[in-house]
């Protein structure tokens, strides 16, 4: 809950930080993968949890001149949604719906831009029902699909607070996207277990994460 509040705090902070105040309170570990995987002008999908401050995550890439596409749901409240998106979309995010944003986001990729997605959200209709910590939960097979479809690279990225003001992002090695859908999906959740089990009380989860859905 303490990395929660300070995560809505962050959120409405990013409006008023300015570029280089952003710059300064994030580090990057790994971006020489996310430059590599760039080169290849196939686009990126940045795939994360709800982990650390996710949200200045985002917009420290943004502010360092990545391009990025996002996909957002009702975030805190149906009135508060729509000035978090502003607040995104000024700092140079794309925010785009699950139901209407499928173009937008395989436009980004054919620009060899960044798409970032959270695996473990629940903006998306059906999915693919993977163990998770030993227990069955539904995970959305969008990353694994759209990288089939485009060529584009999927990296595990993560925004790890290391202060109350301050975040290391981490970029991991890209996910072999050979197999099916299942498979790959499975492999990324591996990362994702990795980094929950590293920070427990980073991982903001407030819904019956595996309740099966009808």
């Amino acid at each position: 809950m303490l990395n929660f509040g300070r995560n809505v705090v962050d959120t409405f902070r990013l409006a008023h930080l300015g570029r280089r105040r952003l710059l300064a309170a994030a580090t990057v570990t790994g971006r020489e993968k996310l430059d590599r995987a760039l080169a290849s002008g196939d686009g990126v999908i940045l795939v994360t949890g709800h982990i650390g401050s996710w949200e200045m995550g985002g917009a420290a890439l943004a502010a360092m001149g990545y391009s990025i596409t996002t996909v957002a749901g009702v975030q805190f409240s149906p009135a508060l949604s729509p000035h978090i998106k502003k607040i995104k979309q000024d700092l140079g995010i794309d925010v785009v719906s699950s139901n209407t944003g499928l173009k937008r986001i395989v436009k980004a990729l054919d620009l060899g831009e960044i798409v970032a997605l959270h695996i473990d959200g629940d903006q998306f209709a059906g999915g693919i029902e993977l163990s998770f910590f030993g227990r069955k939960a539904v995970f959305p097979a969008g990353p694994a699909v759209l990288a089939a479809k485009t060529g584009a690279a999927v990296l595990p990225a993560f925004a790890i607070r290391t202060g109350r003001r301050s975040i290391r992002i981490i970029i991991e090695n890209a996910i072999p996207v050979k197999g099916d859908e299942e498979t790959v999906t499975r492999m990324i959740l591996k990362v994702v277990e990795t980094y929950i089990k590293r920070y427990p009380d980073q991982w903001c989860m407030f819904r019956h994460f595996w309740e099966a859905r009808p």
